[in-house]
């Protein structure tokens, strides 16, 4: 039980990049190291296959985080009319000049 209250500390420790490569060595890299053993080359095309689609994830990430990001922009800066009309009430200025947006 002590292991995985360790494995849920060092998960919700550290961010994505770091979540994304340990999970990665420990289920994917790892494995095929030990499968060159018995498979050669294979192994070792699926290691350099398999760091292909982690880069691939990656990228497929910060490309949808910066369209989220102009998605959150212009929320902001052209709020629909109810968002608008409570932040008036609120006193909060359209747009809101936040720096800081929030997931």
């Amino acid at each position: 039980m002590r292991f995985f209250k360790f494995v849920k500390w060092w998960w919700d420790k550290n961010d994505e990049f770091a979540r994304t490569l340990m999970c990665y060595g420990l289920f994917w890299a790892i494995p095929c190291l030990i499968a060159t053993i018995w498979f050669g080359k294979h192994a070792v095309l699926a290691v350099i296959v398999g760091i292909f689609a982690v880069a691939g994830g990656w990228a497929l990430y910060g490309i949808f985080y910066l369209l989220r990001q102009m998605w959150e922009k212009f929320n902001d800066e052209m709020p629909t009319e109810e968002v608008a009309i409570v932040r008036r009430l609120k006193g909060i200025p359209t747009p809101s000049k936040e720096e800081v947006y929030y997931d």
